[in-house]
């Protein structure tokens, strides 16, 4: 396989795109009595004044921001960001209140639960959700148009607040060393300038820009208001965005094995944008068991490091990363309606050096993500592909079942948790963690089994088998070559 440094030939080519906005009107049927309003509400001019805080240029809105949450959540996932990507699909990267308002107005039976730091968004909204709501009943929206009325909406409710004078108490006011931010997490996005950060969040983290600079650096406005960090000396660089990412705003995905709160795990996934002459591509790319993403280098160009970072120690002195590699390429994926063709520019064939997966957009944007089902439906055939059109030698997780031995359990009910840590790699050393897998079977004594098959050889499927009880046991699979 030929590896392509994007650090030196792409600067991992972070370029704007038009895309499908949600600030223009287009895409709306009229409702009588509802007024567009503008452009999407943002946080940034109550960022504090610029200043250089430990040689670091502050606010910080200008970078790369990095988002973690866990594997089972349905905010994102390989599915949601392979989409915004391609330009298949405009949904925003939604909180949970945006995600409510939008299934609300599309009359969804039954609704999502209405949770108690959603129900005060509701209440703000109450006339306006009363409008759309008799206009949805007239004509119903589209889940493009509800979409763009959520966020129009929670744009509205940003606004009432700051109207009243109170965004800072409400969303990122943080006092004294034993405080907490009083956000009610319903209608905001956290995220960090760290990607180490992440980390303690989940194991997948979303990369995106803020070209519009909606987002505010909340501890350096804490630090300039109140004197003091998130926890007392400490910067964990974090942000706070308004209501959404817009989808046109959707940089990539990262994943990482093992624990969901371990920075010690290592990105068993990776995929990012990259856009060519006004065309729309996933880049799958091989992390090579790193831990980190750097985008400090020289010239702003990220690359695939190891770090030995810790969240309890001071991170204006981000610990350098201990090595650093370029980015290499193992597949490009292109949105591609069946039964047409749409081959892969001679230009990139000769940069990346790998053949091209394509896919088409109705069956990406039709996946459902089932209970217990492989977390990774939509990307497994991609990086299967890629691998293979590599012609590397990597462990492919086809089922693993934690419990069979218990009447009931179903077959592959951590199928995803396997391969999130063990799925890429040539050789992996796999630690029956029931901490990390869940309990399926209320304290009884559980076997595991794991089917899996070699790159080289995919229709040689071999099995481990783990007698109860399994957990805590070890074992390695290895593919040569």
């Amino acid at each position: 396989m030929s590896h392509v440094n994007l650090s030196a030939k792409l600067g991992f080519v972070l370029l704007g795109l038009s895309g499908l906005g949600l600030t223009t009107p287009a895409w709306a049927a009229p409702c009588a009595g509802f007024e567009i309003e503008g452009s999407p509400y943002s946080f940034g001019p109550m960022n504090a004044a610029p200043s250089v805080v430990g040689g670091v240029q502050m606010p910080r809105v200008s970078t790369l921001f990095y988002r973690g949450i866990p594997l089972e959540s349905p905010q994102f996932g390989v599915e949601k960001v392979t989409a915004a990507i391609l330009g298949i699909s405009s949904r925003p990267i939604a909180t949970y209140a945006h995600y409510y308002l939008t299934e609300l107005l599309l009359r969804t039976n039954p609704l999502p639960a209405l949770t108690g730091p959603t129900r005060p968004v509701v209440e703000n909204l109450r006339s306006e959700i009363a409008t759309l709501e008799a206009c949805a009943k007239n004509q119903p929206f589209t889940r493009l148009e509800a979409n763009h009325y959520a966020s129009e909406l929670l744009d509205r409710h940003f606004r009432k607040i700051e109207a009243s004078g109170k965004i800072p108490d409400f969303f990122f006011d943080f006092r004294g060393l034993g405080g907490a931010y009083r956000d009610s997490g319903a209608e905001t996005l956290f995220a960090s300038v760290y990607q180490p950060v992440t980390d303690y969040y989940g194991a997948q983290t979303l990369i995106f820009k803020d070209p519009d600079h909606r987002a505010i650096d909340l501890n350096y406005w804490n630090y300039k208001t109140h004197g003091t960090w998130r926890h007392a000396s400490i910067d964990l660089g974090e942000v706070v965005m308004p209501g959404y990412v817009d989808s046109k705003d959707v940089m990539g995905l990262l994943v990482k094995g093992g624990r969901a709160e371990s920075t010690g795990s290592h990105f068993t996934r990776a995929m990012t944008r990259f856009d060519w002459q006004g065309q729309h591509y996933v880049l799958i790319l091989d992390p090579q068991d790193s831990n980190c993403i750097d985008a400090s280098n020289p010239n702003g160009r990220p690359v695939f490091c190891e770090s030995n970072y810790s969240i309890y120690e001071d991170a204006l002195a981000f610990p350098k990363p201990l090595t650093a590699r370029p980015v290499p390429v193992i597949g490009v994926v292109s949105s591609c309606p069946k039964g047409t063709d749409c081959p892969l520019p001679e230009e990139l064939k000769k940069l990346f050096r790998v053949s091209q997966i394509t896919i088409d957009p109705a069956q990406l944007i039709q996946i459902k993500r089932a209970r217990n089902k492989n977390h990774y439906a939509v990307y497994e055939p991609l990086f299967t592909k890629s691998v293979q059109a590599a012609n590397k030698n990597r462990l492919i997780i086809v089922e693993a079942t934690y419990g069979g031995n218990v009447r009931g359990i179903e077959a592959g009910n951590v199928t995803a948790q396997a391969a999130a840590f063990c799925d890429g790699r040539s050789r992996c050393e796999y630690k029956v963690a029931q901490g990390f897998l869940g309990d399926p079977a209320n304290g009884r004594e559980k076997s595991f089994v794991l089917n899996y098959v070699c790159s080289a050889r995919p229709g040689d499927t071999k099995t481990v088998q783990v007698a109860a009880p399994a957990d805590e046991k070890v074992f390695t699979m290895e593919c040569e070559g």
